[in-house]
């Protein structure tokens, strides 16, 4: 290392892949943190560590935790094997390899780090692709992968400045040395991977104990059928004015979680103008919403979008000028004006009601029931797709 600039860009390829690992290590706590189904705080700040706390500071991490892209085999394991799990593997193996080079004096050599610049592009390429995700797909940022944003192109920049002050001298060795770090790399992330797949537990049970429903059959015709399938039923549970329910919903939209399978909705405004079950409204506006629903037809799923995309405006108008409400509902859906408050309309409203409480169904929204089994709220998040998955393969008699 006789450069002093390379002295330099060793310190700060150090420093970066260090970095990356402290902020791949506290992502991969946060999420095997959640593997007993229950909330925990995340660390989500910039600074590796420190525990933000408030539901906003955290809400662009729980955000990403919980989306499709922060986890592979989400079907097969609950939760899924994390990111986060390989991004630790690949930068505590970047740390080992730049301390290895440098304190060996081989950063001073092309033959060397043009190894560590070809693979420094990696996390590079990943994280210019997540970051791309993070903003387009998700719209939220998680501040860990921030970190881990910045450490991968600071890592791939003084990689760059290494090789570029390097020498062209000729080693015979280097070819398989070089075959020796990619067999290493590789040794870190399967490693990674047996040591997370050996300590993952098996919910299979815990997912199929939350109950079903009492009494299956719809005699009196009150839910809503969405959508035909043949792969098997799904009953959701909702209220328009939900905030819990949009997430749930916007969520089985984007995975194609009910693809292939009918649905049938059972609307459950907390709402006490039309919800006998309750003494104080949580969602004022929600039975008049329903009804609307009720009233939909083939619009079912735009008005539905409709209303969860204007759900915050809705929610505050609702408690002060409820005709307002009604007023900007009607001018996008005209069709619905005359049905809204007919009879049979809060007759049938009613009914999925009492349908409810025939089957002994708890005051809450957002739920799910796949033939007749009730999904536990614990497996809504970040165990979604694998208890959807349990669900469909307990219904078939499948282990």
């Amino acid at each position: 290392m006789a450069r002093s600039n390379t002295k330099l860009w060793f310190a700060l390829a150090a420093l970066a892949a260090s970095f990356g690992t402290l902020f791949a290590i506290f992502s991969t706590v946060d999420f095997v943190a959640h593997l007993d189904r229950q909330l925990h705080e995340l660390h989500c700040s910039y600074i590796p560590g420190v525990v933000s706390g408030a539901a906003t500071a955290e809400a662009g991490c729980r955000a990403v935790m919980n989306s499709a892209y922060s986890s592979f085999f989400r079907d097969s394991l609950w939760g899924g094997i994390p990111l986060s799990l390989f991004a630790l593997a690949v930068f505590a193996y970047f740390t080992v390899l730049i301390f290895d080079m440098g304190l060996r004096g081989r950063l001073t050599q092309k033959s060397e780090t043009a190894y560590l610049l070809l693979a420094s592009g990696l996390p590079l390429t990943m994280s210019a692709i997540y970051f791309c995700i993070s903003l387009f797909e998700i719209h939220a940022l998680c501040k860990l992968c921030a970190g881990i944003y910045v450490s991968s192109s600071v890592l791939a920049f003084s990689a760059f400045m290494l090789h570029r002050e390097a020498s062209a001298g000729f080693d015979h060795e280097a070819k398989k040395r070089r075959t020796v770090y990619f067999l290493e790399g590789v040794g870190f992330v399967v490693l990674a991977l047996v040591t997370y797949l050996a300590v993952v537990p098996d919910y299979d049970k815990k997912v199929l104990a939350c109950g079903e429903l009492r009494r299956g059959e719809d005699r009196q015709h009150a839910l809503l059928s969405v959508s035909e399938g043949k792969q098997g039923t799904m009953l959701e549970v909702l209220d328009p004015l939900c905030p819990a329910c949009k997430v749930f919903l916007t969520r089985f939209e984007d995975e194609h979680l009910a693809e292939g399978n009918s649905e049938s909705v059972l609307l459950f405004p907390l709402d006490t103008e039309c919800n006998w079950m309750l003494k104080q409204s949580l969602h004022p506006g929600a039975c008049m919403l329903s009804r609307a629903l009720i009233c939909s037809g083939q619009d079912y799923k735009p008005m539905l979008r409709f209303i969860l995309d204007n759900q915050e405006d809705f929610r505050i108008t609702a408690t002060k000028e409820p005709e307002e409400v009604r007023r900007s509902l009607v001018a996008k859906f005209p069709k619905v004006a005359g049905c809204i408050d007919q009879q049979e309309t809060k007759t049938r409203l009613n009914n999925m009601l009492r349908y409810a409480m025939q089957n002994s169904m708890p005051i809450v929204t957002p739920q799910l029931y796949i033939e007749n089994r009730r999904l536990c709220d614990e497996d809504s998040d970040l165990g979604l797709n694998y208890a959807v998955s349990v669900l469909e393969r307990a219904k078939k008699g499948k282990p």
